[in-house]
């Protein structure tokens, strides 16, 4: 038997740009808990850096204890051109890992959004607690409202949220 060792990538609170040693210092996180989404059709965008050429085969968003309408996990590059996502796909499976296949993407070394929408503000998803929205800003993270689905250009607005979602992609 062959296994598959795959790599994840997801969003961080902490220094997504790899400004390394400044741990405590840029953000302070309270915990991770089922988090209610904070209304309907918002688009979070999260900062990612990959370090190594890669295939984006998936994406998963952790589920909280309620799951509610549809959600749409996607990535993009750095201008906020979308490169890939989900589609609209109905959230399943409470406190649970969703995983959405998607087409396979190739992408290099650089800075990436992963981005995550959802349609309703039932849906839970498991997310981190910022003490202050200026954690987020300082980190690079950007919201957008009525984008659900996730559109192909983001219109990257100053994050006024206190929640890192616990999205990523596997690669």
């Amino acid at each position: 038997m062959t296994w598959t060792r795959y790599r994840a990538l997801h969003p961080s609170p902490k220094a997504p740009y790899g400004m390394g040693g400044m741990e405590g210092g840029l953000v302070s996180v309270v915990g991770t808990t089922s988090t209610t989404w904070p209304a309907a059709n918002l688009a979070v965008y999260c900062p990612v850096v990959v370090t190594t050429h890669g295939t984006i085969i998936r994406f998963y968003a952790a589920n909280g204890a309620v799951v509610s309408g549809n959600i749409d996990v996607g990535l993009y590059d750095i201008a906020g051109t979308l490169l890939v996502s989900s589609g609209s796909t109905p959230q399943a499976g409470t406190t649970a890992i969703q995983t959405f296949d998607t087409t396979d993407l190739v992408v290099g070394i650089g800075v990436f959004y992963l981005a995550v929408a959802v349609d309703n503000t039932t849906a839970t998803i498991q997310c981190q607690t910022l003490t202050s929205a200026i954690h987020g800003k300082l980190a690079g993270f950007a919201e957008q409202t009525s984008a659900f689905p996730l559109p192909a250009v983001a219109a990257l607005a100053t994050f006024t949220r206190l929640i890192v979602p616990g999205i990523g992609a596997s690669f």
